[in-house]
């Protein structure tokens, strides 16, 4: 990934896998480089939720390479789902956003913003029997609203995140964002699992911008006419720009 690399390990003691993410050379390099990779530890030990990637450990290398330990899980996310079957049915994806808002009310309660909710960063373990478990993953650039340990280090206007996914307020690098941009972009990856259609796209940044800011929000049901009504009505109010 970006801010690291990741291997399957053997914890020792408790003779069970485990994934262990080490950083980036460089990135080990840069100050504000470890003070995320040290924020993503901190983030996902602090929210405490079974929807929340577990982490067990996190530490400095005898060469200087920060490392975290974290569980290991099984089945894949939510981008490789709608890349290999496209859109899913709506009981589905309703179990899923359950599951992925209970994470997010979690993370909000502990005054922490994800800002970087997207189907890769949305994990569908396999829990058995068929049944649907989501792992929240990836908090490396959460920021803290209450001045805590995962603070915000970035400047004002230095834009963290993945675009398709960003609110209005997110994709403008405005300085008080808050939990209401994970919602937005909940509703965004709801949209893209129902549809199969991301609702806003561009070829370039500045455009894609614009129509996060300014373009009428697109209906789910113009792109499947077989969805619920009420699936508009729903979108309309999680991606409501005021």
């Amino acid at each position: 990934g970006g801010m690291g690399r990741v291997w399957i390990a053997e914890h020792l003691g408790l003779k069970t896998k485990v994934v262990v993410k080490f950083m980036t050379e460089e990135l080990t390099k840069s100050g504000e480089g470890r003070i995320r990779f040290e924020r993503e530890a901190a983030a996902a030990a602090q929210v405490r939720s079974p929807h929340v990637v577990q982490t067990f450990d996190h530490g400095v290398m005898a060469d200087g390479v920060p490392y975290i330990v974290m569980e290991l899980l099984e089945g894949r996310d939510l981008e490789d789902l709608l890349a290999s079957e496209g859109p899913q049915p709506p009981a589905f994806v309703r179990d899923m956003v359950q599951q992925l808002c209970r994470a997010l009310e979690k993370a909000h309660q502990a005054g922490i913003v994800h800002r970087d909710v997207k189907p890769s960063n949305v994990f569908l373990c396999d829990a058995g029997s068929g049944e649907l478990f989501v792992k929240l993953l990836d908090f490396g650039i959460a920021k803290g609203t209450r001045g805590d340990a995962v603070s915000e280090v970035t400047k004002t206007g230095f834009l963290m995140g993945s675009p398709l996914y960003m609110s209005p307020d997110q994709i403008v690098g405005a300085k008080n964002i808050d939990h209401r941009s994970d919602l937005w972009a909940v509703g965004i990856l709801t949209y893209q699992a129902l549809t199969g259609h991301r609702p806003f796209e561009a070829e370039t940044m500045g455009g894609l911008a614009l129509k996060i800011v300014n373009d009428p929000l697109p209906l789910p049901t113009r792109v499947i006419p077989d969805l619920p009504a009420d699936v508009d009505i729903w979108f309309a109010r999680a991606c409501a720009r005021n």
